[in-house]
């Protein structure tokens, strides 16, 4: 099923999915005392990836659904996906069974910067424009 799952992904986003073991490893764990082991690990390159990586997701989980309801309660597999960055979280929050997206890799630009001359304080001072 990951195999499958992997090059479905793959064929809807122009970033990476990856399964190796050992990035799987390294997303497993952030600085929290947790390991949780993912099936998958996506690389986004835009925001269009990140769309059509959500719209496969959903998709995939009607499928799923379908299948469980005719196979009458079944288990189904855990398809969710969970936002990662640098992984400093320390309470385990992007750990996950599911699939990890990973935006530092691809999604980590800085675009417009403001500035403002006439503000009286800091949180009028301005504002930035980052990528995840």
């Amino acid at each position: 099923m990951a195999g499958d799952l992997k090059a479905k992904l793959q064929a809807a986003i122009k970033g990476e999915v990856v399964d190796d073991a050992e990035t799987l490893a390294e997303m497993s764990r952030d600085t929290s005392l947790f390991e949780v082991m993912p099936q998958l690990v996506v690389y986004p390159e835009d925001v269009n990836d990140v769309s059509e990586l959500v719209k496969k997701i959903a998709a995939l989980r009607q499928v799923q659904q379908a299948h469980c309801k005719q196979a009458q309660g079944g288990a189904s597999s855990d398809l969710t996906i969970t936002a990662r960055a640098a992984g400093t979280d320390m309470s385990g929050g992007p750990l996950t069974t599911g699939i990890v997206v990973n935006f530092m890799k691809h999604m980590n630009r800085i675009g417009e910067v403001v500035l403002r001359e006439d503000a009286q304080d800091f949180v009028t001072a301005g504002f930035a424009v980052t990528q995840p």
